[in-house]
């Protein structure tokens, strides 16, 4: 009889929480929304460069093979993003996504996420044009935490499309 009940509550347990991760979690409606606009816009052998790879999968898994994650072009940089990581090599690994933005012909799209430790490295100024001329905003996700004293504090995620010739 007791197991009965406990598999009840913990089945009640786990429909709650996927109902409130998939649709009322702020920041996972905006990775959901992200997630749904790149499985529509991306064409075959276009990539994207995403944050948060576990959560934008876990929406759709087909994007596991057409995008890559921040930290695997971090890596490439040869830096390891730690609590004494300077700016100076925050600058660098900055420096090094451009290159690989501009070297990656398969390379279309770039999210910026407004919580990933990764993009909150690489785009302090959450705009992409302001980041590299080649990328502009094609999408803005956004959503707003209420704070303590009736103060909010907004959130995003924004996807850049990388265009073949910026305008100078």
């Amino acid at each position: 009889m007791i197991s009965i009940f406990v598999v009840i509550i913990i089945s009640a347990m786990w429909n709650f929480s996927v109902d409130y991760s998939e649709r009322k979690s702020l920041l996972h409606g905006t990775h959901f929304n992200a997630a749904k606009w790149l499985s529509e816009n991306l064409k075959e052998g276009e990539t994207a460069l995403i944050p948060n790879f576990h959560v934008f999968w876990s929406y759709d898994a087909s994007l596991k093979n057409s995008t890559k994650h921040y930290g695997d072009v971090w890596k490439l940089s040869g830096i390891i993003l730690q609590a004494n990581t300077t700016e100076g090599e925050i600058i660098e690994a900055r420096n090094h996504l451009r290159e690989y933005i501009k070297s990656d012909q398969h390379l279309k799209y770039i999210v910026l996420d407004w919580v990933d430790l990764y993009s909150k490295n690489y785009f302090p100024i959450r705009n992409c044009i302001k980041f590299d001329e080649s990328l502009q905003e094609v999408e803005r996700f956004v959503h707003v935490f209420p704070t303590e004293n009736n103060g909010t504090w907004p959130g995003g995620t924004i996807i850049c499309e990388k265009i073949s010739n910026p305008v100078s």
